[in-house]
């Protein structure tokens, strides 16, 4: 079975759990974010295993889970795996998108159909589900095997192109590029190059694995601190980059 990551505030819990629904409907199971863990769970632990084992991520975009940390994390983390992220706008009339996320192509939710979305996040992550029923309770006719999808892929011409905007080129700093390279990379790049350096190198902190140790060349980027959290480093890696 196919995993997809849904990554939400729990204000937005109803529309959560009516898209994923709509998903199991087409034959992926949907991991729920934190919201789901039984008390004591090991957080960090758990959110690294299901963003490994899942297709793609997708965020629910709201004013209450802008005011998250975990979108950051769960991003960064997610674009470190190589996961697609898929960013699902829930009021796009009155919320400004941050710049982490403005690469991003949104689906706007407040103008398109529940149904509509689903269909939407099948196709984004070459899914190629349906025929009828989404979001009707019947049951929907789905592509079971990798070796099926790709003879409906030959047959249809239908291709996953990549966006653009998500490989929009950034250029570092020269201090994040001592640490990542000094050449122009879409932030996703810089991302993955980040966690491998930091990998390589065993900054994480064995105790608390949310904070990051800075050697010589982080504490550069992070302004001369010696340890961030997760969260607080999307923030500072984000002020070292800009438009090549």
């Amino acid at each position: 079975m196919h995993k997809l990551f849904l990554s939400y505030s729990p204000q937005d819990k109803p529309f959560a759990r009516s898209l994923e629904l709509g998903l199991q409907e087409l034959g992926f199971e949907i991991w729920m974010d934190i919201h789901d863990m039984l008390p004591g769970t090991a957080i960090i632990d758990q959110v690294h295993l299901a963003l490994r084992e899942s297709m793609a991520v997708i965020v629910l975009i709201s004013e209450h889970s802008l005011r998250s940390q975990w979108i950051p994390f769960e991003m960064g983390a997610a674009t470190a795996y190589g996961k697609q992220i898929i960013p699902i706008h829930l009021s796009p009339e009155s919320i400004a998108i941050p710049p982490y996320l403005s690469q991003y192509v949104l689906l706007d939710a407040a103008h398109v159909t529940l149904r509509e979305i689903v269909k939407k996040i099948g196709e984004a992550v070459e899914y190629l589900p349906v025929k009828k029923g989404i979001g009707s309770g019947k049951v929907v006719e789905k592509l079971e095997t990798s070796a099926e999808r790709a003879s409906v892929m030959t047959k249809t011409e239908v291709k996953h192109k990549p966006n653009p905007a998500f490989m929009r080129p950034w250029m570092p700093s020269p201090a994040l590029g001592a640490v990542v390279g000094m050449k122009p990379m879409a932030r996703t790049e810089v991302t993955k190059k980040l966690w491998e350096y930091i990998k390589k190198n065993k900054l994480q902190d064995t105790t608390n694995r949310r904070m990051i140790n800075a050697d010589d060349k982080l504490q550069e980027v992070f302004g001369g601190k010696k340890q961030v959290s997760m969260f607080e480093m999307t923030k500072l890696v984000s002020k070292h980059l800009s438009k090549s």
